[in-house]
Parts: C-alpha cells; sequence; structure tokens
C-alpha cells in the first residue's frame, strides 16, 4: 500500500479503496479507518514518529473515501495506530504492515416502542 515512511498510496491501492468505499456506501453503518506502520521507525527526524504517519495514513484514506463519496458525516473515527497491532506479529518490520483498515462500525438494533395497555 506504502512505501516506507510515506503515507501517499500506490496507484492501486487507491482504484481498490474507491471500488471498496462504492461498496461501504450500500450500507448505513459509521465507518471507522486505522492506519498503521511497520516496526521500522518512520525517520530520522524525532518529531515525525510511526504515530503521525499511521496518522497521516489513515487520514489519507479517509480523503479519498470521500472524494469517492462517502458522506464525511458517517466517519466515526480516524486513528493512527503505529506498530502496535501489527498484522503479521511474528513479523512486525515486515512491510505487509503498513495498511490501513477500514471496519463498519456495529450498528444497535432498532427497538420496537411497546403500545401501553389500555385496559380494555
Amino acid at each position: 500500500m506504502f512505501k516506507p515512511g510515506s503515507a501517499v498510496f500506490n496507484l492501486y491501492f487507491e482504484a481498490l479503496l474507491e471500488i471498496v468505499t462504492r461498496i461501504i456506501r450500500r450500507y448505513p453503518n459509521p465507518v471507522i479507518i486505522s492506519g498503521h506502520t511497520d516496526s521500522e521507525p518512520a525517520s530520522g527526524r524525532s518529531d515525525y514518529t510511526n504515530w503521525e504517519l499511521s496518522s497521516d495514513r489513515a487520514n489519507a484514506a479517509r480523503k479519498i473515501m470521500e472524494g469517492s463519496g462517502l458522506e464525511a458525516k458517517r466517519i466515526k473515527s480516524v486513528v493512527g495506530r503505529a506498530g502496535t497491532e501489527p498484522l503479521y506479529p511474528d513479523n512486525p518490520a515486515s512491510p505487509r504492515n503498513r495498511r490501513v483498515s477500514i471496519l463498519l462500525a456495529h450498528m444497535p438494533p432498532v427497538t420496537a416502542t411497546k403500545k401501553p395497555d389500555r385496559g380494555g
């Protein structure tokens, strides 16, 4: 999805995210977007860590999804996870840990309102 230290999607993933967004738009669920990194440091700068990088990745996905027609009000959160949730925990430095995860949040069931008993 990303080159090391970058929050810019490769073109293949950007096109895939646009397709996924078209599918997500069919459902009413709120959307949670999380950005992830591998365990390697984001850069040589002390003021730009994997926390900032993963947040930038999540925000980049949000922008693409909104640009593909997802209503901003449906986005529940955009969060960076750094390297805290590796997809491959046995290999935290793997480039496959550089990703964005998109979750359709649970919606509580709609409950019917009971009519009052009129005693008749």
